[in-house]
């Protein structure tokens, strides 16, 4: 029986005691999240605003092309994107806990999340590699290095 905007749709007694439960629950969740959301907040914001700042330095001061300067202007630019894209995903999730109905973007900035949060762990093996490729190499220096002088010592 249509309702009185002319729509077909026929909602029963227990689908709006559902929607209402649902709802009811969404709020209490969102009250209760209030802390976790300001943090969130907090760490986007800084995130933004620490990476941008990282990003300028080194594209702008660092014009060397070191292995390293790459991996900072990458990994800045990484982490943008994650506090651009994840922290507001949390926030919609956390804002519609149990009626989130949008199931293809759910589905959408999980993978985005997934790629992001993969890259990052690239990077960063990326960079220990990097790094103790570079401490080796000083390392045998100083060790070689060392040698010579104990032994012209004795």
């Amino acid at each position: 029986m249509p309702d009185p905007n002319g729509n077909n749709d026929s909602f029963s007694a227990a689908d709006i005691d559902v929607a209402i439960y649902l709802e009811a629950r969404n709020q209490e969740f969102l009250y209760n999240s209030l802390p976790t959301i300001f943090y969130i907040g907090f760490l986007s914001v800084m995130g933004l605003v620490g990476n941008s700042i990282v990003f300028m330095v080194y594209y702008k001061r660092y014009h060397a092309s070191s292995a390293m300067r790459y991996y900072v202007l990458a990994m800045s630019v990484t982490d943008m994107l994650t506090n651009a894209q994840n922290l507001p995903a949390e926030f919609l999730e956390m804002r519609f806990h149990s009626t989130f109905r949008w199931g293809w973007a759910c589905s959408i900035l999980r993978h985005i999340r997934s790629f992001l949060i993969g890259l990052s762990t690239m990077l960063l093996v990326a960079v220990a590699v990097n790094r103790k490729q570079v401490c080796s190499l000083k390392l045998t220096n100083i060790v070689k290095t060392t040698g010579h002088d104990s032994l012209s010592l004795v």
